[in-house]
């Protein structure tokens, strides 16, 4: 997607192992997913119950929408893992 010139995000392009192609990610969805995730004293690996989510998913959007609101032109993000 970045080779067809959509803004991919302020993210890294040095890849690991859970990155070996070197897809950039968007720091600040990285950020807010983060954050997300402690809130609900859950991690990718311990991932929150959908009653977790549920509870606070008006906050879960309103940051999401922040985030959407601050963009212009092409853009998009990489679906996280």
């Amino acid at each position: 997607m970045i080779n067809l010139g959509i803004n991919m995000g302020e993210g890294h392009s040095i890849g690991d192992l859970s990155n070996v192609e070197v897809h950039n990610e968007d720091y600040e969805i990285l950020k807010i997913n983060k954050s997300i995730l402690s809130s609900l004293n859950s991690s990718w690996v311990n991932p929150p119950t959908i009653k977790k989510i549920t509870n606070i998913e008006q906050d879960i959007v309103r940051r999401y929408q922040v985030y959407v609101d601050n963009k212009n032109g092409i853009w998009g993000v990489k679906k996280q893992k």
